[in-house]
């Protein structure tokens, strides 16, 4: 599949040319502002060099339709439209969230729709299949556990969600997560998403042959109760799965911190990417 640019492919589209060093350059100042507009206005190479909100909008509008009509309705003979065209709009206000296919059924049916969960999961592969979103699992040894728990649901670029429901500053931290879901996906990396016995949940688990690390994402630390429930979090995913490592993500802050007899990085979703792909 053909993803969106990737942050490093935004900035090479600006004619940014970087260096091993690039967080730490003279270049810093003005990668970081990039990162505030890629973040924004996703890495769709025709949004890349438009920057007026309007031409953007019209610009993912278009590309929706042409999901929905194209890619949905025309190839998997869709009848009802109505039903697949609120799917596809739950699905992009609620990026990085637990999509409960029983709570999605019963939702729709208030509001006089006809149809069965059979349908929603249907429609649902059709998604993936559309390359339009991806749901992620829960991390557990149990089959019946991994289906019958909620999947949390990723869109293929932020900028669908920013630009169409005009929720951007309220919803920077799931943004954020979604932005470093699809740059796991982009390298191949399988990821879950994780609970823990006490019931704290990390955003992505990679195992990759048995070496299993944590990442949580979080737009702002600054206050002192987020911090803790983020790392009580990571701290009892380390201690339950034996992680090799717990990695923060968020908007600003760096620094490392020992936790369970292991370092914890937490570093700036930006830099990360960079460090991620230089």
């Amino acid at each position: 599949m053909v993803f969106p640019f990737s942050f490093l492919e935004f900035l090479d589209s600006q004619n940014i040319k970087l260096e091993k060093n690039a967080p730490f350059s003279k270049k810093r100042h003005h990668i970081r502002q990039l990162f505030d507009r890629y973040l924004f206005s996703g890495g769709y190479p025709e949004i890349a060099f438009v920057e007026k909100n309007a031409t953007q909008t019209r610009i993912i509008q278009d590309y929706f339709n042409t999901v929905f009509y194209r890619d949905l309705v025309e190839r998997y003979k869709i009848k009802n439209n109505e039903l697949m065209r609120l799917w596809l709009t739950t699905l992009i206000a609620n990026i990085s969230s637990m999509i409960s296919l029983s709570k999605a059924e019963k939702d729709f049916k208030s509001r006089g729709m006809k149809l069965s969960r059979a349908s929603l999961s249907a429609y649902a592969s059709y998604v993936e299949d559309a390359y339009f979103g991806f749901f992620v699992p829960l991390y557990t040894p149990s089959e019946r556990k991994r289906q019958v728990n909620p999947k949390k649901f990723y869109l293929i670029d932020q900028g669908l969600h920013n630009l169409l429901t005009l929720k951007f500053s309220e919803n920077k931290g799931r943004i954020l997560e979604n932005l470093v879901f699809l740059e796991l996906r982009r390298k191949g990396t399988q990821v879950s998403y994780f609970k823990s016995n006490r019931g704290y949940e990390i955003d992505f688990l990679l195992d990759e042959q048995g070496d299993k690390k944590l990442i949580q994402v979080c737009h702002d630390l600054s206050r002192l109760e987020t911090f803790d429930r983020e790392k009580r979090a990571l701290s009892e995913g380390i201690k339950e799965l034996g992680a090799a490592s717990g990695l923060m993500l968020t908007s600003d802050e760096k620094r490392s911190e020992e936790i369970e007899g292991r370092m914890l990085d937490i570093m700036p979703v930006w830099e990360w990417l960079l460090v991620n792909e230089l």
